[in-house]
């Protein structure tokens, strides 16, 4: 790899959960290739979780080496050989964004993913170079600003690794970057230095009780990566040297970006024990070497079958067996309270393979993050993002995207929004919209004036019905309420984010409410311990757009008649979980394209 190629990428993958994700994100990433979006990449594809099974980051990112070898050797004995992986890899370049994910705290945009959640255009990392012609841009384009237009940029302008102590000085060779599409970062790409071989990751330096959530390196004077912490509270980062009086109590926060040399890429490969899968391709069902026979890599082994039951984490499972200072015993007791499912023998493995290798620390100086993972965060960092920017009119806490306004509606001022601390995108609006504060509002056509009650949420998303049949889902919730996490006894009245909640209410204060029972909202094989939000039939179905006002109600339940309730029961309901596979994301993707004014 030559000097001259350091600011290109061979190829940029962005990963997704299943084949069916996989396509929405193709469409999306071949439209901005089109447009010149990522002038930085050579090659752009997107890679699915192995059958639709959730593999993890780790799991993912050796998926993702995988193909690209697949790509780049077509001869079979060499795409056989780990020498000739290292060979290939060590000359390209290969960013990996992981942004797979079923968005079940954010579930108004299921159905693009988090990776291309609409933000605030801002200033982009790269041209245009103001707010005003981003703008233009956009909208000449008709293509709506999302976390992945904001953040790729950055990621694409990390430097190329020079003059590793395993390569001559001034040598460009290759590396694999893996990093993370759920969490919006701003640094200077150009601070960031890879000059030792092994695993480079970034590091900023942050408060104790935001890294206490994430993961923390303790690394000594030479940048050497001694140990690897995993969501460490305080009272451990103190314990164990993590925190330096030096950087004024401040510990050492780790981003979600590492670079893996060839070495280290393909040590993942290994341990997962990769090899070459020969599948005739002829009618004859014939085996063999033949020609015309299709020829892949796949993995096998206990640590594959693990990967697939389990998911293999990259910090979790594969940071923790890193440090110089880590040895099996702690690293097992590491990974185990960070939440991994896997038994001692898998994990000795991964240590086997893992620890040794040079692990290395490259401290930006500074770094902020805004995470855009709930429904709350859509407001908190959406604001805090235009006030980073400076687009944001003082007092104005309101964040309209992609919006379209018609003058016309029974309100004869037209449409427009009152109110404040919200977030409204996707909206067709020919009326007044009222928000008290700290609502979500996406995908509406309005048409006449709405209200909402402050924490209220509503989304509409077009689908199809159990029959093929056009219909839009009505999802009707509390910003703050909890869809991942299953009902427990004893839960009414309580405030808890371990607890099931829908419109504010725990669930099963909720059944109680509409007077409803299990049987009506979960289907027989899901266990009690299992019934969530995300998994239950809560949300109806309307035939037309504007069929949301009919369910108003749900957004407070206790109001709700006797008929109101009735009409529910017997409602065609749908789990966010049913209709992240029934939603029309075509249709999606298009209207905000259509609400994008030129």
């Amino acid at each position: 790899m030559s000097s001259d190629r350091a600011g290109v990428w061979d190829y940029l993958i962005v990963t997704a959960s299943n084949e069916r994700q996989a396509q929405a994100y193709r469409s999306e990433l071949d439209l901005r290739a089109r447009l010149g979006r990522i002038p930085q990449a050579k090659r752009v594809l997107v890679v699915a979780d192995p059958g639709g099974i959730r593999v993890g980051s780790g799991g993912s990112t050796i998926a993702c080496l995988m193909r690209v070898l697949e790509i780049e050797l077509s001869n079979t004995a060499r795409l056989a050989d780990p020498r000739a992986w290292r060979e290939t890899l060590d000359r390209l370049r290969i960013l990996i964004i992981h942004a797979g994910g079923d968005s079940k705290r954010l579930p108004a945009y299921g159905p693009c993913g988090k990776i291309f959640v609409p933000v605030p255009a801002g200033l982009w990392p790269g041209p245009p170079a103001s707010a005003r012609a981003a703008r233009g841009a956009a909208a000449r384009d008709r293509l709506p600003v999302t976390i992945f237009d904001r953040l790729a940029p950055i990621y694409l302008g990390l430097p190329a690794p020079t003059s590793g102590s395993h390569s001559p000085a001034g040598r460009i060779y290759g590396h694999v970057v893996i990093s993370t599409g759920d969490v919006l970062l701003f640094f200077d790409p150009r601070r960031a230095a890879f000059t030792r071989g092994g695993i480079t990751a970034l590091g900023c330096l942050v408060s104790p009780k935001i890294s206490k959530n994430h993961g923390v390196f303790i690394p000594d004077a030479n940048g050497t990566i001694r140990r690897y912490l995993q969501k460490p509270s305080v009272a451990a980062q103190v314990e164990s040297g993590a925190i330096f009086a030096s950087a004024k109590g401040r510990s050492i926060l780790d981003l979600g970006v590492m670079s893996f040399d060839a070495a280290a890429a393909v040590r993942l490969l290994k341990m997962c024990g990769v090899g070459l899968e020969r599948k005739d391709a002829t009618s004859g069902g014939e085996s063999g070497l033949d020609s015309e026979a299709r020829r892949r890599l796949s993995w096998s082994g206990p640590i594959a079958k693990a990967v697939e039951k389990w998911g293999l984490d990259i910090f979790r499972e594969i940071a923790c067996a890193l440090g110089a200072d880590t040895e099996f015993k702690g690293y097992a007791e590491a990974a185990r309270a960070a939440g991994s499912p896997w038994d001692e023998t898998r994990l000795s493995r991964v240590y086997k393979y893992m620890h040794g290798l040079d692990f290395s620390l490259s401290l930006l100086p500074r770094c902020r993050f805004l995470h855009f993972g709930t429904s709350r965060e859509l407001i908190s960092s959406g604001n805090a993002l235009r006030r980073r920017d400076r687009t944001a009119a003082p007092g104005d806490s309101v964040i309209s995207l992609n919006n379209a306004f018609r003058g016309r509606g029974r309100d004869n001022r037209g449409g427009r929004i009152v109110g404040k601390e919200s977030w409204v995108e996707g909206c067709r609006i020919g009326a007044k919209l009222t928000i008290a504060g700290r609502n979500v509002v996406v995908g509406l056509d309005i048409d006449e004036p709405l209200a909402l009650a402050r924490g209220s949420a509503l989304d509409v998303l077009k689908g199809v019905d159990r029959r093929g049949r056009a219909v839009w889902f009505v999802r009707d919730y509390a910003v703050d309420d909890v869809f991942h996490k299953p009902a427990k006894r004893g839960a009414c009245g309580i405030r808890d984010d371990r607890v099931g909640r829908l419109a504010g209410l725990p669930l099963g204060e909720w059944l109680e409410v509409m007077g409803a029972r299990p049987d009506n909202v979960w289907s027989a094989d899901v266990q009690p311990n299992e019934r969530q939000v995300w998994n239950g039939k809560f949300f109806p179905a309307a035939k037309r757009a504007t069929g949301f006002r009919d369910w108003l109600w749900m957004l407070e339940p206790r109001k709700a008649s006797p008929a109101q309730k009735r009409a529910w029961r017997k409602a065609d309901r749908y789990s966010f979980a049913e209709m992240a596979a029934l939603a029309d994301q075509e249709a999606f993707h298009a209207r905000r394209a259509s609400l994008t004014i030129p």
